[in-house]
């Protein structure tokens, strides 16, 4: 796990080839100092690793924490680090750099540094929808939900601008109800009768449109914040799999594909025949070959993000 905490919860990064863009651009780009990321999980070096040098701080680090959540009690259920508190140890990174290099370099850096912001599905499928459903006692429809969710994506982006971050790039959520681990915990036959579950891919599109929508309000002088769209390239690939070569798109190809994910997911486990005929590794996770036709959906967005 990224943040060096223990947690039981891993759920699907779906931008690990998003991050690995920003990450060689960080390098080549040098419009770009540095790539940062707050959220649920990527593939960046976590800030908490002990042996990162301040040379591995400079060129980009990962505050994020796999399970995480716009909303704290999402983070709280996971055991993963909060949004406020993924904020405060970007507040510590700047203050080491200060030391370091000097307030100036540090201000210059973290100006032209890429920030991406990866986080929200947690709170419907496992905190609202969840098992223990908590959240539903306090905002009993799923609009009144949604509402209080950005409230906490637009403190969270404002705190974060505020910081001097003037390059974000914000991901929306997947089709959640196309993922194996939601089709089998809602599906009336899940073994026989696999299929896309439509109210959340409903809540999916709605959740998506209010991002888009409201992220253009935030915009400040300076400031770039770009929505990169992981949802229909996903649903692209469910519903024309022919299109990409693909056979099986309701299940994994690791296990039963039912339901295992990260540590169900092990060396010991058995695999499909042909990964490449798999939209999702796991129940949550696409495969490689799914990751690439991602990071191509969304190729364009994020150059202009990092330009």
């Amino acid at each position: 796990m990224n943040t060096k905490l223990n947690s039981f919860l891993f759920l699907h990064p779906l931008v690990i080839m998003i991050l690995s863009l920003q990450y060689s651009y960080a390098h080549m780009n040098n419009t770009i100092s540095a790539v940062f990321v707050f959220g649920d999980s990527t593939n960046l070096p976590p800030y908490l690793d002990p042996s990162l040098t301040i040379e591995d701080l400079m060129s980009g680090v990962s505050f994020a924490s796999a399970g995480a959540g716009f909303d704290d009690l999402t983070s709280q259920i996971s055991s993963a680090l909060t949004q406020s508190q993924q904020l405060d140890l970007f507040k510590e990174y700047k203050a080491k750099l200060e030391v370091a290099i000097g307030k100036e370099r540090t201000e210059d850096l973290v100006g032209r540094a890429g920030y991406l912001v990866s986080s929200g599905t947690n709170d419907f499928t496992f905190n609202y929808y969840g098992p223990l459903r908590i959240r539903q006692s306090s905002y009993p429809t799923i609009s009144e939900y949604q509402k209080y969710q950005w409230q906490l994506i637009e403190q969270f982006l404002q705190e974060l601008m505020d910081l001097g971050a003037k390059k974000i790039g914000v991901v929306g959520i997947p089709p959640m109800g196309c993922l194996p681990a939601i089709i089998t915990l809602n599906a009336k036959k899940p073994i026989t009768g696999r299929k896309c579950i439509e109210s959340y891919n409903s809540l999916s599109r709605n959740v998506n449109g209010m991002l888009q929508n409201n992220l253009k309000s935030l915009q400040r002088p300076g400031t770039k914040i770009m929505y990169a769209d992981i949802y229909n390239p996903i649903i692209d690939m469910v519903q024309q799999k022919a299109k990409y070569g693909f056979e099986q798109v309701h299940k994994g190809c690791c296990g039963t594909g039912l339901i295992e994910a990260d540590f169900g997911c092990n060396p010991s486990s058995p695999l499909c025949d042909d990964v490449l005929k798999y939209v999702f590794w796991d129940a949550f996770h696409p495969t490689e070959k799914g990751y690439h036709i991602i990071f191509n959906s969304v190729k364009s967005v994020i150059q202009m993000y990092l330009e």
